[in-house]
């Protein structure tokens, strides 16, 4: 991602075996591409000043299940 730009992904969460959540990106991310808003969970917000986000980091996640409540 280009630094100075904030982006939000689609992504999907996942337990690991340790049970820590664990965000996983879609690989395509396009706004014409309805079927990876279907199969997500939220959006992860990665900010102006973050280029990349490595296995561990911690990322902030926006569930799509606390949008209408």
């Amino acid at each position: 991602k280009k630094v100075g730009r904030r982006e939000m992904i689609r992504a999907r969460i996942e337990t690991d075996e340790s049970g820590t959540p664990t965000a996983h990106r879609y690989k395509e991310q396009g706004a014409g591409i309805l079927s990876s808003i279907t199969a997500s969970h939220g959006l992860v917000e990665l900010p102006e000043d973050q280029a990349e986000v490595a296995l561990g980091d911690l990322v902030d996640f926006f569930p799509f299940s606390e949008v209408n409540s």
